[in-house]
């Protein structure tokens, strides 16, 4: 009996021990949970995720680039992930809008405003395998981050969404520079400022910056790169002013959450406005930063003279002070006129002249910015 009494209480004692080194162990492994959760904030907050709301040629690649390279720190860039979706037009709260002035609702599930967003989330939280295929392929046909590897390894070169190992193997390779960066930069024309601010209460660390440029440099650049459609050039300034009129009063009501930056500005005096955009992205301005924007943006004469046509679609080092005008040389008057009867407020509103006539077009010491 007293075997049986003692055999039972060496059962029971080793069950507590077991028990209390179960929860001892239970509750280091949830200390430790906590102390990855933890650290996995604290390095989401370190991630500056930043949206520029752009135009088509409007100089939102030279911006990017600032932004990408002049931060000295590793930085992933998404150019128009939504271009499949949207292609010329653009998503807007009230439905999709597009060149010819016409709004309409969405014709598919990716046209809905929650497609848009998911899909910016997405790149956001570099969960790049959630990304459905003809957004993928964006990657390939814009110059984003990984875009040389994607161009040599032939990824996302097939139109179907048919899957296969190497298009894993490219998934993984720009999910890898994408957790690698601590800035992380999307650069759309197809989102308006009232669906970025949407976005910005899903993803609180979002900077958004609003690119604006004179509509008349704009289309003129249009015209050169053949991006203008058949529509009367009325209707197309009509459009573009419209909607850049309509984000610029949004922007003014949200100051402290997005950033307006207009591009003359930007070319004129680079350090001076790119020590602003840093400071609201809270990006680091440094003396390297300085030198990489004179660099880029004032480079000896030789360099500009080998830039290809296509180092002007998509820019490389050249005198920024000088390009921001050039338009004035090459436009016609009579377009003059009609983008000016369309976009007179939108010019106004951005402290632009309304030139009176061709000799004040030419005359380039007469700066198209009031001050």
């Amino acid at each position: 009996m007293i075997k049986v009494v003692k055999r039972v209480l060496y059962l029971s004692t080793l069950c507590i021990l077991c028990t209390y080194f179960a929860y001892i162990h239970v509750a280091v492994m949830h200390k430790e949970m906590e102390k990855v959760t933890t650290n996995n904030q604290r390095e989401t907050t370190k991630v500056k995720n930043i949206l520029i709301v752009a135009y088509m040629r409007s100089g939102s690649t030279f911006t990017s680039k600032i932004l990408e390279h002049g931060s000295n720190t590793p930085a992933f860039f998404s150019m128009e992930p939504l271009w499949q979706t949207y292609r010329k037009c653009h998503r807007r709260k009230k439905g999709v809008c597009c060149p010819d002035n016409t709004c309409r609702g969405p014709l598919n599930r990716q046209e809905e405003i929650g497609f848009a967003l998911s899909v910016l989330q997405s790149i956001y939280a570099c969960n790049l395998t959630e990304l459905p295929y003809e957004i993928l392929r964006s990657f390939r046909a814009f110059p984003s981050t990984g875009s040389d590897y994607i161009q040599s390894a032939k990824c996302f070169e097939s139109k179907t969404s048919k899957m296969n190992v190497k298009q894993d193997l490219c998934l993984q390779h720009l999910t890898h520079l994408c957790k690698a960066s601590s800035v992380i930069i999307i650069k759309t024309l197809r989102v308006d400022i009232q669906l970025a601010m949407l976005l910005k209460s899903y993803i609180e660390n979002v900077s958004i910056i609003h690119l604006v440029r004179d509509p008349r440099a704009i289309l003129s650049s249009r015209k050169e790169f053949n991006g203008l459609t058949n529509d009367p050039l009325s209707v197309q300034s009509e459009h573009l002013c419209w909607t850049m009129q309509q984000n610029s009063m949004d922007a003014t009501r949200i100051t402290n959450n997005c950033f307006t930056l207009q591009y003359e500005r930007l070319a004129k005096e680079p350090e001076k406005v790119v020590r602003s955009l840093f400071k609201f992205c809270e990006l680091t301005f440094t003396s390297n930063t300085s030198r990489w924007l004179q660099q880029f943006t004032h480079p000896p004469m030789e360099e500009v003279k080998h830039q290809t046509t296509r180092s002007l679609v998509i820019p490389g080092p050249r005198n920024s002070s000088h390009v921001y005008q050039k338009w004035r040389q090459n436009v016609s008057w009579r377009e003059v006129e009609i983008i000016q009867r369309s976009c007179d407020q939108l010019l106004r509103i951005l402290g632009l002249h309304v030139f009176a006539g061709e000799t004040e077009l030419r005359n380039l010491s007469f700066d198209v910015m009031k001050n």
